[in-house]
């Protein structure tokens, strides 16, 4: 909900539903077990007091230019932004971390 300026929280929960329904029917269309595969919701783990802290630890470290530039090809931008859009970029490093994963798939449906 941080990226966009309309979404509400019901809105994302629904939305992360739905995503998860729809990953898991296009891969068992092409037979790809669903044995092994496991969503996570980023809710899970991003209120825990060691993920906020690491955001306040990352987040003094990265320049607002630095977020800026990263932002722009994530968030949508404009003159007087929110604050959200400068965290956006922070807390998608923190997730690959605290997830434990080499990349991530994201974009624009």
């Amino acid at each position: 909900m941080l990226d966009s300026l309309i979404s509400t929280p019901d809105m994302v929960e629904s939305r992360a539903k739905y995503y998860q329904f729809i990953i898991t029917a296009m891969l068992k269309s092409i037979g790809v077990s669903d044995e092994k595969l496991h969503f996570v919701l980023g809710s899970s783990y991003q209120k825990k007091p060691g993920y906020v802290m690491d955001m306040f630890r990352l987040s003094s470290l990265v320049s607002e230019h630095e977020t800026k530039r990263a932002g722009t090809e994530i968030v949508k931008q404009s003159q007087s932004s929110p604050l959200s859009s400068l965290m956006y970029p922070i807390l998608q490093v923190l997730d690959e971390e605290y997830l434990d994963v080499d990349a991530q798939l994201g974009g624009t449906f």
